[in-house]
């Protein structure tokens, strides 16, 4: 469900902005469509054909943004855009909530953060 919102927000915003160019159309998507699939992620424990499923979604929007072909690959765009995928996003996310949580004067907090480090 959470990927068919995104696939009707990519489709809004390309029908919206046709005269844009690419990078605002991914500015867009970064600032609409990526926290609302994102959102959760650092606690998330996505299996991995969620996360592959999620990631295809965030590719297709690619794919939408610069009008290229289901087969082709948006790796090489992506890195030139200087963007990553789905899952080096969700991946960054949880690093950053870890480093975060790691930092905190919370004595409670931190023996969470002790603990799931240890396992």
């Amino acid at each position: 469900m959470r990927g068919e919102d995104k696939s009707l927000e990519t489709s809004i915003i390309c029908s919206r902005s046709k005269c844009a160019s690419e990078i605002s159309k991914l500015f867009l998507l970064d600032t609409f469509c990526l926290p609302l699939i994102s959102y959760g992620c650092e606690c998330a424990n996505y299996d991995c054909i969620q996360l592959c499923q999620l990631n295809v979604r965030w590719n297709n929007a690619y794919r939408k943004v610069f009008g290229m072909h289901a087969w082709q690959s948006v790796k090489e765009l992506q890195f030139m855009c200087e963007r990553l995928d789905f899952r080096h996003i969700c991946l960054l996310k949880k690093l950053l909530f870890l480093h975060k949580v790691s930092r905190l004067d919370n004595s409670v907090l931190k023996m969470c953060y002790f603990l799931l480090s240890v396992y």
